[in-house]
């Protein structure tokens, strides 16, 4: 989760294999602003509760789909909300928040046309 000044690891959030042998990797990096993460955290405490942690502030996630035939990059693309699970057939679960600002889980499938 890292610290008032050490942004948290990159870490695989969902990692499957499609039918043609692409790998699809879901993953969350620092955010660009993740220093506002802490801003409830009082410093020199060596362990808080997490609750006390703005995780929106402190991760973005990603998905990236990579042919490990060719080593390249297929797809780089951001996902809107937190990946919370991968789920059979190319799906995620994904919390966001509604317009009224409750949070609510999605069920997605990420689909990828060749041109």
């Amino acid at each position: 989760m890292g610290t008032h000044s050490t942004p948290p690891s990159t870490e695989i959030v969902h990692l499957s294999e499609d039918e043609s042998g692409l790998l699809w990797v879901y993953f969350r990096r620092a955010a660009p602003q993740w220093r506002r993460a802490w801003r409830n955290v009082p410093r020199g405490h060596a362990e808080v509760p997490v609750r006390m942690i703005d995780l929106r502030e402190l991760y973005e996630y990603h998905l990236e789909i990579l042919d490990v035939a060719s080593g390249g990059v297929v797809v780089s693309a951001g996902v809107a909300g937190e990946v919370i699970a991968g789920l059979p057939d190319g799906r995620v679960a994904v919390v966001g928040e509604r317009s009224d600002g409750e949070s609510s889980v999605t069920i997605r499938r990420a689909s990828l046309r060749r041109r």
